[in-house]
């Protein structure tokens, strides 16, 4: 989102109150809410060092007006019908100051079996082997930023968004050899080439 002036109130922005959300339960709601370096450099705040904008990598088509906001903002719930009052309610009071750059709607695959926690994204892989566990991520390191300069980041964080095209029709037709290696692992186990189960290192 970027800041800026204009709308006005449409009065209760409450999801809980929301028409959308009536009767519907927060499914484990959460808000996260970041600043870009867009909004530090409008309020005269020095940029963390690690807070840089990302080069132009080979293949992107980046969107000049989608990129480079100054409002980061995410909701999450497993509940769809509260999280779409949610969403409501957040734009509808944020409308005053912000103008939303683009919005996501995104999803989590349940877990295909018990040999994995995690699910599959729509090119059938395993998604999120490499991520970092909750019992990591809550100790900092890999997570939270521990020490930095400025004092006001310490135990903050980082996120990238890169938003990429699937060319399902194209991948569905390949055969499932190259997408293994395209993926450079084996898409039924999600285990790396050469290797039998997910939790392998690759080789």
């Amino acid at each position: 989102m970027d800041g800026s002036c204009g709308g006005s109130d449409e009065g209760d922005t409450s999801a809980d109150t929301s028409l959308v959300s009536t009767g519907s339960t927060p499914g484990k709601f959460t808000m996260t809410v970041g600043l870009g370096g867009a909004a530090l450099d409008q309020l005269g705040i020095k940029r963390p060092p690690a807070l840089v904008d990302l080069p132009l990598f080979p293949g992107d088509e980046l969107e000049v007006a989608a990129s480079h906001g100054a409002v980061f903002v995410q909701l999450c719930s497993d509940d769809a019908i509260y999280l779409g009052g949610a969403v409501r309610a957040v734009r509808a009071a944020a409308k005053r100051v912000l103008r939303p750059r683009w919005q996501m709607n995104g999803f989590r695959g349940a877990a295909a079996s018990t040999a994995s926690s995690n699910g599959r994204n729509l090119m059938g892989q395993i998604d999120g082997t490499n991520n970092i566990a909750v019992s990591r991520a809550s100790t900092g390191g890999p997570v939270w930023v521990d020490v930095v300069s400025p004092a006001w980041m310490t135990g903050g964080s980082y996120v990238v968004v890169r938003r990429f095209r699937m060319l399902l029709s194209k991948w569905e037709s390949a055969g499932s050899s190259t997408r293994d290696s395209a993926v450079g692992r084996h898409i039924p186990l999600g285990a790396p080439l050469r290797a039998h189960k997910e939790s392998d290192r690759s080789t």
